[in-house]
């Protein structure tokens, strides 16, 4: 049996959308009012521009993409372009899976309100 590479590319896309179902549904156990507040096509955009934003910097581990994604309800969708988060993900010194480790201590740091976007 052979897949052609139509078939991989839609048990991928399956598998992504999967995903994010799974931290959609994570999501609304951590942030239940957020999400409540917001539709179910504005969560999977949500997610899903969070998924490319993570990667942009590096960031692609599963757990470490949902950390991210995290950070975006807790802190603010707009969070990375911050000055705080900003000086982590452009430092490339800074290995991808400790990135998020940092953000996070920075935002318990700053507290959820200091942390949003400038």
């Amino acid at each position: 049996m052979r897949i052609r590479s139509e078939q991989i590319n839609a048990l991928s896309i399956a598998m992504v959308q999967g995903w994010e179902q799974r931290i959609i549904a994570r999501l609304r156990v951590e942030y239940p009012e957020q999400l409540a507040s917001i539709g179910a096509e504005e969560a999977v955009a949500i997610v899903g521009g969070g998924v490319a934003r993570a990667a942009t910097h590096g960031i692609t581990a599963e757990l470490d993409v949902e950390r991210y994604i995290s950070l975006l309800f807790s802190c603010s969708q707009s969070f990375d372009t911050s000055s705080w988060a900003k000086s982590v993900l452009e430092d490339d010194t800074i290995p991808p899976e400790y990135k998020v480790d940092q953000l996070e201590g920075l935002r318990d740091l700053l507290g959820s309100e200091a942390c949003g976007g400038e």
